[in-house]
């Protein structure tokens, strides 16, 4: 289910980078989001889209709804850990890669899109620790 309004995540350890990129034409970017670079290097909402490369956390909000391509810009995290709320976290899932199907979805299943991070901890039944990388896949 894609975001409707601005996440924030509880981060932990050390502070990210954070960089600032050309969003997409008719984009609206939340914070929190997880974003992709799409197959023409610009910023959009993630989704398990061939072609679409990971690119981190949106950090702040973005609406680019009515320009182009590049209109405006979105600063973007990544390299820092956060934790995440899932329907099922098992002790098994540590040190697996996670990856994201939509804007506010990450997954343990790879489907179309890069690797973001990894799960560093299984904080409950329901919450992973993932270290999102530095270096996307």
């Amino acid at each position: 289910m894609a975001l409707s309004k601005n996440k924030v995540y509880k981060k932990i350890g050390e502070s990210g980078d954070t960089v600032s990129h050309p969003v997409q034409a008719s984009t609206t970017i939340y914070q929190g989001a997880i974003v992709c670079f799409d197959s023409s290097g610009y910023i959009t909402t993630a989704a398990a889209t061939s072609g679409y490369r990971p690119a981190g956390i949106a950090a702040e909000y973005c609406d680019n709804s009515s320009g182009s391509a590049g209109d405006k810009e979105v600063k973007v995290e990544k390299g820092f850990g956060v934790y995440y709320a899932t329907a099922s976290a098992v002790q098994s899932h540590v040190g697996v890669p996670v990856y994201a199907t939509a804007d506010d979805t990450f997954t343990v299943s790879s489907g179309n899109s890069g690797c973001f991070g990894v799960i560093d901890k299984v904080v409950s039944g329901t919450a992973w620790y993932i270290r999102i990388n530095r270096v996307l896949k």
